[in-house]
Protein backbone atom coordinates (compact mmCIF):
# COMPACT_ATOMS: atom_id res chain seq x y z
CA UNK A 1 0.00 0.00 0.00
CA UNK A 2 1.43 3.40 -0.98
CA UNK A 3 2.22 5.16 2.28
CA UNK A 4 -0.14 8.41 3.12
CA UNK A 5 2.28 10.83 1.73
CA UNK A 6 2.79 9.19 -1.42
CA UNK A 7 -1.25 9.25 -1.54
CA UNK A 8 -1.59 12.84 -0.68
CA UNK A 9 1.32 14.19 -3.65
CA UNK A 10 -0.49 11.75 -6.17
CA UNK A 11 -4.41 13.75 -5.50
CA UNK A 12 -4.60 16.16 -8.17
CA UNK A 13 -5.93 19.92 -7.85
CA UNK A 14 -8.55 19.34 -9.82
CA UNK A 15 -10.50 16.97 -7.90
CA UNK A 16 -13.36 17.05 -5.72
CA UNK A 17 -12.77 13.58 -4.24
CA UNK A 18 -9.74 11.25 -4.86
CA UNK A 19 -10.09 7.14 -5.13
CA UNK A 20 -6.48 6.94 -3.93
CA UNK A 21 -7.30 8.87 -0.54
CA UNK A 22 -10.52 7.76 -0.06
CA UNK A 23 -9.08 3.56 -0.30
CA UNK A 24 -6.09 4.15 1.50
CA UNK A 25 -7.81 6.12 4.95
CA UNK A 26 -10.61 3.05 4.31
CA UNK A 27 -8.50 0.31 4.02
CA UNK A 28 -7.01 1.74 7.16
CA UNK A 29 -9.78 2.08 9.35
CA UNK A 30 -10.92 -1.61 8.04
CA UNK A 31 -7.36 -3.32 8.86
CA UNK A 32 -7.71 -1.80 12.24
CA UNK A 33 -11.48 -3.64 12.55
CA UNK A 34 -10.17 -6.40 11.48
CA UNK A 35 -7.44 -6.67 14.15
CA UNK A 36 -9.66 -5.67 16.82
CA UNK A 37 -12.54 -8.38 15.51
CA UNK A 38 -11.63 -10.96 13.66
CA UNK A 39 -14.18 -12.31 11.38
CA UNK A 40 -14.87 -14.31 8.11
CA UNK A 41 -17.95 -14.89 6.13
CA UNK A 42 -20.26 -17.16 8.01
CA UNK A 43 -19.42 -16.35 11.83
CA UNK A 44 -21.58 -14.87 14.45
CA UNK A 45 -20.33 -11.41 14.17
CA UNK A 46 -19.69 -11.22 10.50
CA UNK A 47 -22.80 -8.96 9.50
CA UNK A 48 -21.73 -6.61 12.79
CA UNK A 49 -18.07 -6.00 11.30
CA UNK A 50 -19.37 -5.72 8.01
CA UNK A 51 -21.63 -2.54 9.50
CA UNK A 52 -18.77 -0.84 10.96
CA UNK A 53 -16.59 -1.65 8.20
CA UNK A 54 -19.08 -0.17 5.22
CA UNK A 55 -19.72 2.73 8.42
CA UNK A 56 -15.67 3.27 8.18
CA UNK A 57 -15.44 3.42 4.00
CA UNK A 58 -18.46 5.90 4.06
CA UNK A 59 -16.79 8.32 6.79
CA UNK A 60 -13.48 7.74 4.77
CA UNK A 61 -15.35 8.70 1.81
CA UNK A 62 -16.11 11.85 3.18
CA UNK A 63 -13.26 12.51 4.90
CA UNK A 64 -11.58 12.07 1.47
CA UNK A 65 -13.48 14.60 -0.34
CA UNK A 66 -13.14 17.28 2.56
CA UNK A 67 -9.09 16.86 2.31
CA UNK A 68 -9.13 16.86 -1.42
CA UNK A 69 -11.44 20.22 -2.10
CA UNK A 70 -8.66 21.81 0.63
CA UNK A 71 -5.13 20.20 -1.09
CA UNK A 72 -7.25 21.56 -4.41
CA UNK A 73 -6.51 25.72 -2.90
CA UNK A 74 -3.25 25.35 -1.45
CA UNK A 75 0.13 26.16 -2.14
CA UNK A 76 2.79 23.53 -1.43
CA UNK A 77 3.87 24.26 2.17
CA UNK A 78 0.46 24.86 3.00
CA UNK A 79 -0.36 21.38 1.73
CA UNK A 80 2.91 19.90 4.01
CA UNK A 81 1.01 21.70 6.82
CA UNK A 82 -2.38 19.86 6.13
CA UNK A 83 -0.39 16.56 5.66
CA UNK A 84 0.33 17.33 9.20
CA UNK A 85 -3.10 17.69 10.29
CA UNK A 86 -4.23 14.64 8.01
CA UNK A 87 -1.81 12.32 10.23
CA UNK A 88 -2.98 13.38 13.67
CA UNK A 89 -6.34 13.07 12.97
CA UNK A 90 -6.04 9.90 11.23
CA UNK A 91 -4.29 8.30 14.40
CA UNK A 92 -6.83 9.55 16.72
CA UNK A 93 -9.29 7.96 13.99
CA UNK A 94 -7.84 4.52 14.12
CA UNK A 95 -7.53 4.67 18.27
CA UNK A 96 -10.95 5.23 18.26
CA UNK A 97 -11.89 2.77 15.81
CA UNK A 98 -10.09 0.29 16.88
CA UNK A 99 -11.18 1.01 20.76
CA UNK A 100 -15.10 1.21 19.98
CA UNK A 101 -14.64 -1.76 17.70
CA UNK A 102 -13.47 -3.92 20.97
CA UNK A 103 -16.48 -2.12 22.99
CA UNK A 104 -18.61 -3.42 20.70
CA UNK A 105 -17.10 -7.05 21.38
CA UNK A 106 -17.50 -6.71 24.67
CA UNK A 107 -20.34 -5.41 24.43
CA UNK A 108 -22.10 -8.64 23.16
CA UNK A 109 -20.15 -10.57 25.81
CA UNK A 110 -21.69 -8.43 28.58
CA UNK A 111 -25.46 -9.26 26.57
CA UNK A 112 -24.40 -12.74 27.00
CA UNK A 113 -23.36 -12.68 30.80
CA UNK A 114 -26.63 -10.52 31.52
CA UNK A 115 -28.35 -12.82 33.63
CA UNK A 116 -25.04 -13.39 36.11
CA UNK A 117 -24.14 -9.28 35.82
CA UNK A 118 -27.01 -7.41 34.87
CA UNK A 119 -24.97 -4.43 35.42
CA UNK A 120 -22.24 -2.24 34.38
CA UNK A 121 -19.05 0.03 36.01
CA UNK A 122 -17.51 2.81 34.29
CA UNK A 123 -13.39 2.05 34.76
CA UNK A 124 -10.74 4.30 35.34
CA UNK A 125 -8.49 5.22 32.35
CA UNK A 126 -5.61 3.76 31.81
CA UNK A 127 -4.43 6.84 30.67
CA UNK A 128 -1.40 8.69 32.49
CA UNK A 129 -3.31 12.16 32.32
CA UNK A 130 -6.91 11.28 32.93
CA UNK A 131 -9.78 13.34 32.06
CA UNK A 132 -11.19 15.54 34.78
CA UNK A 133 -14.80 15.24 33.04
CA UNK A 134 -14.41 11.73 32.65
CA UNK A 135 -13.15 11.15 36.07
CA UNK A 136 -16.85 12.27 37.16
CA UNK A 137 -18.08 8.67 35.88
CA UNK A 138 -15.37 6.52 37.69
CA UNK A 139 -17.35 4.29 39.57
CA UNK A 140 -20.80 4.63 38.37
CA UNK A 141 -22.79 1.38 38.16
CA UNK A 142 -25.63 0.96 35.56
CA UNK A 143 -28.02 -1.48 34.19
CA UNK A 144 -27.10 -2.72 30.80
CA UNK A 145 -30.38 -1.17 29.45
CA UNK A 146 -29.58 2.06 31.04
CA UNK A 147 -29.39 5.07 28.83
CA UNK A 148 -26.69 5.98 30.55
CA UNK A 149 -24.66 3.33 27.70
CA UNK A 150 -26.15 5.04 24.84
CA UNK A 151 -23.80 7.68 24.84
CA UNK A 152 -21.38 6.79 27.46
CA UNK A 153 -19.46 3.68 26.55
CA UNK A 154 -16.11 3.86 26.78
CA UNK A 155 -14.36 5.23 24.26
CA UNK A 156 -16.75 8.70 24.98
CA UNK A 157 -13.80 10.58 23.90
CA UNK A 158 -11.26 10.84 21.68
CA UNK A 159 -7.91 9.32 22.60
CA UNK A 160 -10.30 8.01 25.89
CA UNK A 161 -9.29 4.99 27.72
CA UNK A 162 -11.48 4.16 30.05
CA UNK A 163 -13.47 1.15 30.62
CA UNK A 164 -16.00 -0.68 31.89
CA UNK A 165 -16.54 -4.43 33.25
CA UNK A 166 -19.95 -6.15 34.04
CA UNK A 167 -20.90 -6.56 37.63
CA UNK A 168 -23.50 -8.03 39.80
CA UNK A 169 -23.11 -4.81 42.37
CA UNK A 170 -26.10 -2.60 42.73
CA UNK A 171 -26.50 0.56 40.49
CA UNK A 172 -25.22 3.48 42.16
CA UNK A 173 -27.76 6.54 43.28
CA UNK A 174 -27.44 9.76 42.64
CA UNK A 175 -27.70 12.02 39.68
CA UNK A 176 -25.77 11.17 36.54
CA UNK A 177 -22.35 14.02 36.03
CA UNK A 178 -23.41 15.49 32.88
CA UNK A 179 -20.58 15.13 30.72
CA UNK A 180 -20.66 16.23 27.01
CA UNK A 181 -19.47 13.75 23.92
CA UNK A 182 -17.50 15.44 20.99
CA UNK A 183 -19.64 15.36 17.88
CA UNK A 184 -18.54 12.14 15.69
CA UNK A 185 -18.02 9.76 18.73
CA UNK A 186 -20.92 6.49 18.40
CA UNK A 187 -21.91 6.75 21.34
CA UNK A 188 -22.87 2.95 21.80
CA UNK A 189 -21.13 1.34 18.73
CA UNK A 190 -22.72 -1.61 19.73
CA UNK A 191 -26.40 -0.28 18.92
CA UNK A 192 -25.64 2.15 16.48
CA UNK A 193 -23.43 -0.40 14.35
CA UNK A 194 -21.21 2.53 13.35
CA UNK A 195 -17.62 3.80 14.14
CA UNK A 196 -18.01 7.77 13.61
CA UNK A 197 -21.84 9.02 13.88
CA UNK A 198 -23.37 10.90 11.34
CA UNK A 199 -22.67 14.54 13.96
CA UNK A 200 -18.87 13.90 12.87
CA UNK A 201 -17.98 17.48 10.61
CA UNK A 202 -16.87 15.16 7.62
CA UNK A 203 -20.60 14.31 7.44
CA UNK A 204 -22.54 17.73 8.76
CA UNK A 205 -20.62 19.90 7.07
CA UNK A 206 -21.87 17.93 3.58
CA UNK A 207 -25.38 18.88 1.95
CA UNK A 208 -27.44 16.64 0.16
CA UNK A 209 -26.28 17.27 -2.77
CA UNK A 210 -22.69 16.43 -2.10
CA UNK A 211 -23.56 13.45 0.25
CA UNK A 212 -25.25 12.16 -2.94
CA UNK A 213 -21.81 12.83 -5.33
CA UNK A 214 -19.45 11.24 -2.32
CA UNK A 215 -21.48 8.25 -2.12
CA UNK A 216 -21.52 7.71 -5.94
CA UNK A 217 -17.56 8.40 -6.23
CA UNK A 218 -17.50 5.30 -3.69
CA UNK A 219 -19.33 2.81 -5.44
CA UNK A 220 -17.29 3.91 -8.53
CA UNK A 221 -14.20 3.10 -6.79
CA UNK A 222 -15.47 -0.06 -4.92
CA UNK A 223 -12.66 -2.23 -6.65
CA UNK A 224 -10.03 -0.28 -5.06
CA UNK A 225 -10.42 -1.38 -1.46
CA UNK A 226 -8.25 -5.00 -1.16
CA UNK A 227 -10.31 -7.79 -0.40
CA UNK A 228 -8.22 -8.68 2.68
CA UNK A 229 -7.32 -11.99 3.94
CA UNK A 230 -10.09 -15.11 2.45
CA UNK A 231 -12.56 -16.17 4.24
CA UNK A 232 -12.61 -19.50 3.19
CA UNK A 233 -9.62 -21.60 2.31
CA UNK A 234 -9.86 -25.36 0.86
CA UNK A 235 -7.35 -28.43 2.21
CA UNK A 236 -6.65 -27.80 -1.65
CA UNK A 237 -5.60 -24.18 -0.69
CA UNK A 238 -7.99 -22.75 -3.45
CA UNK A 239 -9.42 -19.90 -1.87
CA UNK A 240 -12.64 -18.01 -1.40
CA UNK A 241 -12.68 -13.64 -0.31
CA UNK A 242 -15.76 -11.67 0.18
CA UNK A 243 -15.80 -8.02 -0.72
CA UNK A 244 -16.77 -5.81 1.96
CA UNK A 245 -19.72 -4.40 -0.48
CA UNK A 246 -21.08 -7.82 -2.22
CA UNK A 247 -24.71 -8.39 -2.53
CA UNK A 248 -26.26 -9.41 0.35
CA UNK A 249 -29.33 -10.68 -1.05
CA UNK A 250 -27.42 -13.18 -3.03
CA UNK A 251 -23.76 -13.62 -0.51
CA UNK A 252 -25.22 -16.84 0.41
CA UNK A 253 -26.13 -18.49 -3.05
CA UNK A 254 -22.68 -17.29 -4.17
CA UNK A 255 -20.35 -18.04 -1.43
CA UNK A 256 -22.14 -21.32 -1.48
CA UNK A 257 -21.69 -22.26 -5.08
CA UNK A 258 -17.85 -20.83 -4.92
CA UNK A 259 -17.00 -23.41 -2.20
CA UNK A 260 -18.33 -26.78 -3.88
CA UNK A 261 -16.00 -24.85 -6.58
CA UNK A 262 -12.71 -24.44 -4.42
CA UNK A 263 -13.48 -27.38 -2.43
CA UNK A 264 -13.38 -29.78 -6.12
CA UNK A 265 -10.83 -27.57 -7.75
CA UNK A 266 -7.20 -26.65 -7.19
CA UNK A 267 -5.85 -23.83 -8.11
CA UNK A 268 -8.88 -21.55 -7.67
CA UNK A 269 -9.55 -18.28 -6.63
CA UNK A 270 -12.74 -17.09 -6.34
CA UNK A 271 -13.46 -13.36 -5.09
CA UNK A 272 -17.15 -12.28 -4.46
CA UNK A 273 -17.08 -9.03 -5.94
CA UNK A 274 -18.36 -5.60 -4.74
CA UNK A 275 -22.18 -4.81 -5.82
CA UNK A 276 -22.30 -1.25 -7.41
CA UNK A 277 -25.62 -0.07 -7.17
CA UNK A 278 -25.67 2.84 -10.37
CA UNK A 279 -27.01 2.57 -13.17
CA UNK A 280 -25.34 0.25 -16.01
CA UNK A 281 -23.46 -1.27 -14.18
CA UNK A 282 -22.17 -4.86 -14.82
CA UNK A 283 -22.02 -6.20 -11.73
CA UNK A 284 -20.48 -9.71 -12.10
CA UNK A 285 -21.25 -11.74 -9.41
CA UNK A 286 -17.10 -13.26 -9.19
CA UNK A 287 -13.52 -12.75 -10.01
CA UNK A 288 -12.25 -16.46 -11.11
CA UNK A 289 -8.50 -16.23 -11.19
CA UNK A 290 -9.08 -12.78 -11.84
CA UNK A 291 -11.44 -13.14 -14.66
CA UNK A 292 -14.86 -11.44 -14.39
CA UNK A 293 -17.37 -14.61 -13.84
CA UNK A 294 -21.41 -14.85 -13.20
CA UNK A 295 -23.16 -17.42 -11.29
CA UNK A 296 -26.33 -18.67 -13.77
CA UNK A 297 -29.19 -20.87 -12.09
CA UNK A 298 -30.32 -22.86 -14.95
CA UNK A 299 -33.75 -23.28 -14.00
CA UNK A 300 -35.02 -24.59 -17.86
CA UNK A 301 -33.20 -26.34 -21.20
CA UNK A 302 -32.23 -23.27 -22.48
CA UNK A 303 -28.96 -21.58 -21.61
CA UNK A 304 -29.52 -18.36 -24.40
CA UNK A 305 -30.81 -15.43 -21.59
CA UNK A 306 -27.66 -16.55 -19.35
CA UNK A 307 -25.28 -16.43 -21.58
CA UNK A 308 -26.19 -13.47 -23.62
CA UNK A 309 -26.52 -11.35 -19.95
CA UNK A 310 -23.06 -12.74 -19.04
CA UNK A 311 -21.57 -11.67 -22.67
CA UNK A 312 -23.28 -8.20 -21.92
CA UNK A 313 -21.16 -8.40 -18.42
CA UNK A 314 -17.98 -9.34 -20.08
CA UNK A 315 -17.60 -12.35 -18.34
CA UNK A 316 -14.72 -15.13 -19.09
CA UNK A 317 -16.13 -17.17 -17.06
CA UNK A 318 -19.88 -18.65 -16.76
CA UNK A 319 -20.61 -20.85 -13.90
CA UNK A 320 -24.03 -23.04 -14.17
CA UNK A 321 -25.82 -24.60 -10.87
CA UNK A 322 -27.64 -26.82 -12.37
CA UNK A 323 -31.62 -27.46 -10.67
CA UNK A 324 -34.24 -30.14 -11.31
CA UNK A 325 -35.99 -27.84 -13.37
CA UNK A 326 -32.99 -27.87 -16.02
CA UNK A 327 -31.23 -29.98 -18.06
CA UNK A 328 -30.83 -34.09 -17.54
CA UNK A 329 -27.03 -33.69 -17.20
CA UNK A 330 -24.27 -31.73 -17.58
CA UNK A 331 -23.29 -32.72 -20.92
CA UNK A 332 -26.45 -31.86 -22.72
CA UNK A 333 -26.45 -27.96 -20.75
CA UNK A 334 -22.88 -27.63 -21.70
CA UNK A 335 -24.12 -28.63 -25.66
CA UNK A 336 -26.54 -26.06 -25.77
CA UNK A 337 -24.05 -23.72 -24.63
CA UNK A 338 -21.66 -23.73 -26.35
CA UNK A 339 -24.23 -23.78 -29.80
CA UNK A 340 -25.58 -20.81 -28.82
CA UNK A 341 -21.63 -19.21 -27.98
CA UNK A 342 -20.53 -20.43 -31.51
CA UNK A 343 -23.42 -18.34 -32.83
CA UNK A 344 -23.07 -15.67 -30.90
CA UNK A 345 -20.33 -14.99 -28.81
CA UNK A 346 -18.58 -13.08 -31.68
CA UNK A 347 -15.74 -11.50 -29.57
CA UNK A 348 -15.16 -15.13 -27.86
CA UNK A 349 -15.17 -13.53 -24.68
CA UNK A 350 -16.60 -16.58 -22.76
CA UNK A 351 -13.50 -19.14 -22.15
CA UNK A 352 -14.84 -21.64 -19.78
CA UNK A 353 -17.97 -23.09 -18.27
CA UNK A 354 -18.21 -24.59 -14.95
CA UNK A 355 -20.81 -26.64 -14.05
CA UNK A 356 -22.25 -27.61 -10.98
CA UNK A 357 -25.00 -30.56 -11.25
CA UNK A 358 -28.07 -31.98 -8.97
CA UNK A 359 -25.41 -33.61 -6.97
CA UNK A 360 -23.23 -30.44 -6.30
CA UNK A 361 -19.89 -32.14 -8.76
CA UNK A 362 -18.44 -29.24 -10.39
CA UNK A 363 -16.79 -29.87 -13.48
CA UNK A 364 -14.49 -27.21 -15.62
CA UNK A 365 -15.15 -27.37 -19.23
CA UNK A 366 -12.80 -24.85 -22.13
CA UNK A 367 -15.48 -23.48 -24.35
CA UNK A 368 -13.54 -24.32 -28.05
Amino acid sequence: MQDRQAVFDEVAQDKKFSPSLWAHSATEYIQTIDQAMPTQYGDADYDLAVKLKKNAAEFSAHKSAHFAALLATRTKEERDALMNAYQRQTEAEINMASRATRATKQWNDFERTRKEFPNLEYLPSRSAEKRSDHQKLYGIIRPIDDSFWNTHLPPNGWNCKCRVRATDQKPTNGDIPKVSVPKGIPGNPAKSKALFSREHTYFANVDKKGAVSITEAMHKNFEKLSYGKPDYVAKNDSSISVHLFAHKKDLKENFEAAKLIVDQLKGIDVKIRQHVETPKTKNPEYLINNKFADLKRNEGKDTSNALKDAIKKECEIVVFKMTDKGFSNDLLLLRNASDYLKRHDKKRLVKEIFIINLKNTVTKFKVT
